[in-house]
């Protein structure tokens, strides 16, 4: 049979605390308070330095070059300014978005996840037809990744203007400056 470890006992003596100990421990808590306040200080910095930043790469440095008619140019330090065009894509309703996408024949990117046992490909469809088009509860996974989504409609802004897109879907433009 093995010993108990002594620090799964009970303890019944008391070290005591010292009035030293007591006075180094408050010590200790006035420390931890000023670097509390240290960090609430440096993240408050942090927050305003991002948001100036933010302002300046995202607003600032692309109105400007691009009302100039510049999408590049390079620095007389040797470094280059891009600006860089790209979008998100803010989905409302996904519902619509997903019969809109198997409307056009566009759905392979709905990635689908049933909890099912093994069956082939042609029963898989015949029971998810079966369940959608009898209204049964189930639980199903179905998800578009935001990378694909993007994607999807970067490439349909190739084919239509922004204004012919369903109200469902909201896109964002960015352009963002980088300096290397």
């Amino acid at each position: 049979m093995s010993k108990t470890p002594d620090f799964l006992m009970d303890k019944k003596e008391s070290a005591g605390v010292e009035e030293f100990d007591m006075a180094t421990l408050q010590g200790m808590i006035e420390t931890y308070d000023a670097y509390a306040d240290d960090v609430a200080r440096a993240e408050k910095y942090l927050k305003t330095c991002k948001e100036n930043f933010n302002r300046l790469a995202l607003d600032v440095i692309p109105e400007f070059m691009l009302s100039h008619g510049m999408v590049s140019m390079k620095l007389s330090d040797g470094r280059e300014v891009k600006i860089k065009e790209d979008i998100s894509a803010s989905v409302k309703d996904d519902l619509a978005f997903r019969d809109w996408l198997k409307e056009r024949g566009e759905d392979a990117i709905i990635k689908v996840r049933y909890n099912m046992g093994k069956m082939s490909n042609s029963s898989y469809s015949a029971l998810a037809d079966y369940l959608a088009s009898n209204d049964y509860e189930y639980d199903v996974d179905e998800s578009i990744h935001a990378q694909t989504k993007k994607k999807y409609f970067k490439e349909l802004l190739k084919e239509m203007n922004q204004d012919e897109l369903p109200e469902w879907v909201t896109i964002y433009n960015i352009r963002k400056a980088t300096v290397k």
